[in-house]
């Protein structure tokens, strides 16, 4: 099995070209090609980017920082430093579903209706698997999200269980019948995560902090931004500005945690460890999507050249 947890870049076709530095040739421990790679990647952002980036190989670990300054590549040290984690969010909040099972409170086939506190339209029954694998049926965002109103820099701030239990109340429009398709979807892992919180009646932070970050030793986790403020790494936008971070209220599980590259190899290491129940329950296929992928709980999984990729960006 090979796990991935991490932030996956898309090359634009860039390449190095005169009056270019990349920083990393002759880094100890770096090939040559790995170099190359992530300055290709690099040079798709904004100057003053930032990546962090953690590589495992047979249980040795390494960090590798990067910042972009115009046309040049250069070491930085951030391995602690906390970014936005933006979906890899919904694997979180899909552990926090298996520790639940694990735990013998939760049944994957049980409906989510029971742990929402208000009545469904018309019965809809979606469970708690189905939320976790994308194939509840619900839309990627939700319908009485009014993106008109909202500000795009922050989009999911104002959606609250007032316009949750609203919109439920009314009866939403399905795009499949639960459990027949895969369709990926924001606000069936938010509701996930609010339906996890209703059920131990404690917060989405109080729960990852007590089975989840607690347990794998991620110091630097949260979805408090102001107890990581000064260790964060603000976003650009696409003109180099600093961009505001996005706030969640009832969505919080499909993209509101804060971590750090440290942290998330602590979690890709945990992977590795068969006594951890939980996280081995999470890569199980619960979804044939087509021949070469299947969804996990959270992780999106693909068998390629004889190989398991488990995965996830954000």
């Amino acid at each position: 099995m090979l796990l991935l947890s991490g932030i996956f870049l898309t090359s634009c076709g860039a390449s190095r070209s005169n009056g270019t530095q990349n920083g990393l040739i002759n880094t100890p421990n770096i090939s040559e090609d790995q170099a190359e790679l992530i300055f290709e990647h690099a040079s798709a952002f904004p100057s003053e980017t930032e990546l962090a980036i953690g590589i495992i190989k047979k249980g040795a670990i390494q960090y590798v920082g990067v910042r972009r300054t115009r046309d040049s590549l250069m070491q930085v040290e951030n391995s602690r430093k906390v970014f936005e984690i933006g979906s890899i969010t919904k694997v979180f909040t899909a552990t926090l579903l298996s520790c639940f099972v694990e735990q013998g409170e939760i049944e994957l086939d049980e409906p989510i209706q029971d742990h929402i506190g208000f009545k469904v339209r018309d019965g809809q029954s979606i469970t708690f698997q189905q939320l976790a694998n994308h194939t509840s049926g619900l839309p990627r965002l939700p319908p009485n999200l009014n993106l008109s109103s909202a500000s795009m820099s922050n989009p999911y701030k104002s959606y609250n269980e007032d316009k949750l239990e609203e919109l439920f109340r009314q009866g939403i429009a399905l795009k499949s019948e639960p459990g027949t398709a895969h369709e990926y979807s924001n606000f069936g892992a938010g509701i996930l995560g609010f339906a996890l919180e209703h059920r131990s009646k404690g917060s989405y932070e109080e729960l990852l902090q007590a089975k989840v970050f607690s347990k794998y030793d991620m110091i630097q986790s949260t979805t408090l931004r102001n107890t990581v403020e000064n260790d964060l790494v603000y976003g650009l936008d696409a003109n180099g500005e600093i961009t505001l971070n996005w706030d969640f209220d009832l969505l919080v599980g499909a993209g509101g945690v804060l971590s750090s590259v440290e942290d998330l190899v602590k979690f890709s290491m945990a992977h590795f460890g068969p006594e951890n129940e939980e996280l081995t329950r999470t890569r199980q296929p619960t979804f044939v999507v087509n021949d070469k992928t299947s969804v996990g709980l959270g992780w999106f999984i693909i068998e390629r050249e004889g190989k398991r990729l488990t995965w996830h960006n954000g």
